[in-house]
């Protein structure tokens, strides 16, 4: 897998990370620099992940594998990631145009 987008930084969705050592990971900047602070690390928000998946993230950075984007990203012609936020502060969601029309994949709804 070349590429994985992560729609926020919960431990359920970056907890497998590490199963992806060749990808390159796609996430909001806002929810990136959110994570990776020091605010991050009061127990409100430390409880949804943990120091290991966030420090894995924080080595992705360093080696140029992990790719914060601003507002929208493009992974491929009709995909496309937006930052939305609400749950978290760069939360993201992908829409995928298909023959069908627009698909919209959320990390959690509410």
């Amino acid at each position: 897998m070349d590429d994985v987008i992560l729609t926020h930084g919960h431990d359920n969705h970056i907890g497998n990370a590490h199963l992806f050592p060749r990808a390159t990971f796609h996430v909001a900047e806002s929810e990136h620099r959110f994570r990776t602070s020091l605010t991050a690390a009061h127990t409100q928000f430390s409880y949804y992940a943990e120091e290991e998946e966030i420090g894995y993230l924080r080595e992705r950075h360093r080696g140029g594998k992990l790719k914060p984007f601003r507002g929208r990203c493009s992974r491929a012609p009709g995909l496309d990631v937006l930052e939305v936020g609400r749950r978290t502060p760069g939360q993201a969601m992908v829409r995928l145009q298909t023959t069908a029309g627009p698909v919209r994949l959320h990390g959690h709804v509410g």
